[in-house]
């Protein structure tokens, strides 16, 4: 597993005048004493039942706080594993998190003395990672920072990980915009205070956006950190449903938590034959089948009107045949259209599209309430797409652990580990071009979506314009999805 290592230069002389500016004292990487990781149960109950923790506190605190109690012992200076097994475990629950390096200076405001940790230059030593990682929640602006106390200065206090919302930053306006809407830019600062210690986060450049998610052991390793995540996910829920606890969870923000609570009820999860855990969940035939929390899918709505109203989740089954679903499920084959700008059905902004239609629908139903939806859709979203629904989200989602690929006949779309959609079409250069220049594609996925011509009807009678009112119905009927995905140059 990759090991961090930060950098702890000289200290700073103490002031007795008012501090400016953090100083920086240059000085090659050494290593400093990491310590080990502590769990609390005591913080878990007090963050449960104190009733002092707002619900979105309740949810985006208690997934690392069991990390923590899960690692107790192990050494601390692990922050890219972290990372990462939170970012999937946030994932299927429904929030998106992106693991982001930082560099770290840390002020004791007893003596007016600076740490430098983390870098400004992330890099790679083999499987040490010189430098600091955190998760930026752009959903609710929180940096999680799950292994903050390997520094020693913020070790002594042991208060935990940091989930901190961003009230401020410091920056230029651009910097400081993009933090209120998502979007943490390279070179921010944000600021944590933790009694007498102030931690300064600063974002690094971006040509270093991937340096964290791209090495090779990051990826080999994609596969463990995501089903540890999903068990990790699997333990919060069992906190989160017991009584005195589950309706202030239920009046956070989070439809798909709120959908999983209603699919697994009271059942104990038991662990399979790798020891992953499983929930016995009802189907629709009066049968229980054992699923982990990412086989579950889950589908909700929400009154636009009323932002703080908690979501209607609903639960959905299969229907119809199916080995036939199964089948069509498997497979990633898909129509494809591209736009070398998006347009407002596309969901609007400046970079190029690409509409993926898989080439059949699954429908699904809640039971009880006869409502539909396209399993396909509703599945990416499970994952970090965002519903594209009548009108534009307001923020697209930027996954950067996903990849849009060309190959030699068309172009591919990848989570981390596994092809979601394949498409055999040629690219036109002004869409290369673009994809080139912004290093990013906004992708829409879902069936009707105007990328496949229906039976009947050719390309001289299909227009455009017809297109983008087959997207525009399928906006409305809830069976589209709308990611940005890093797109990859080099061809496979």
């Amino acid at each position: 597993m990759p090991k961090s290592k930060g950098r702890k230069p000289a200290k700073s002389r103490a002031r007795t005048e008012p501090r400016k500016k953090a100083s920086r004292i240059p000085a090659a990487p050494t290593r400093y004493a990491a310590g080990r990781l502590k769990g609390s149960m005591e913080q878990i109950a007090e963050l449960l039942f104190s009733g002092q923790a707002a619900p979105d506190t309740v949810v985006e605190l208690l997934p690392p706080m069991l990390w923590l109690g899960h690692m107790h012992g192990q050494p601390a200076n692990v922050c890219v594993d972290a990372s990462m097994v939170l970012h999937y475990a946030y994932a299927e629950l429904g929030i998106t998190a992106h693991p982001r390096a930082v560099d770290l200076m840390i002020e004791d405001q007893r003596t007016g003395q600076t740490i430098a940790y983390g870098r400004p230059d992330p890099a790679w030593e083999d499987t040490t990672f010189a430098g600091h990682c955190i998760l930026w929640l752009p959903g609710s602006l929180r940096i999680v920072d799950a292994t903050v106390e390997q520094y020693p200065e913020v070790r002594r206090h042991r208060l935990g990980p940091i989930v901190g919302r961003v009230a401020a930053t410091s920056g230029n306006t651009a910097q400081r915009s993009a933090v209120q809407h998502g979007e943490l830019a390279p070179n921010a600062h944000i600021a944590v205070q933790r009694k007498d210690l102030q931690l300064l986060y600063t974002t690094v450049d971006n040509e270093f956006d991937q340096i964290v998610t791209g090495h090779p052991g990051v990826i080999a390793n994609a596969e463990q950190h995501r089903l540890a995540g999903i068990d990790l996910a699997s333990h919060a829920l069992m906190f989160w449903r017991l009584p005195g606890v589950v309706d202030r969870v239920r009046a956070a923000p989070y439809p798909r938590l709120h959908a999983l609570l209603d699919a697994v009820g009271t059942a104990d999860p038991v662990p399979d034959d790798t020891g992953h855990l499983r929930f016995p969940v009802p189907v629709g035939d009066g049968t229980e089948l054992a699923l982990r929390l990412d086989d579950i899918t889950t589908t909700t709505h929400r009154d636009t009107t009323s932002p703080s109203a908690p979501a209607e989740p609903q639960v959905f089954d299969i229907l119809t045949d199916r080995r036939r679903a199964a089948e069509v499920l498997d497979d990633v084959r898909t129509h494809a259209r591209l736009i070398a700008v998006a347009d407002e059905a596309t969901g609007g902004g400046d970079l190029p599209v690409i509409v993926f239609e898989p080439l059949a629908a699954v429908v699904m139903t809640a039971p009880g309430t006869g409502h539909r939806v396209e399993a396909q859709a509703a599945g990416i979203i499970s994952v970090g797409f965002a519903p594209l629904g009548p009108s534009a989200p307001v923020r697209v989602p930027l996954l950067p652990l996903w990849s849009i690929r060309r190959t030699l006949t068309g172009l591919q779309l990848w989570d981390q580990a596994a092809q979601w959609a394949v498409a055999e079409i040629a690219v036109p250069a002004e869409w290369l071009a673009a994809a080139h220049q912004h290093g990013q594609v906004q992708v829409i996925y879902g069936v009707n979506t105007g990328a496949r011509i229906p039976d009947a009807t050719d390309l001289d009678t299909y227009t455009d314009r017809h297109r983008t009112d087959e997207l525009t119905a399928a906006r409305r009927h809830g069976t589209v999805a709308i990611a940005r995905i890093p797109y990859r140059t080099s061809a496979l």
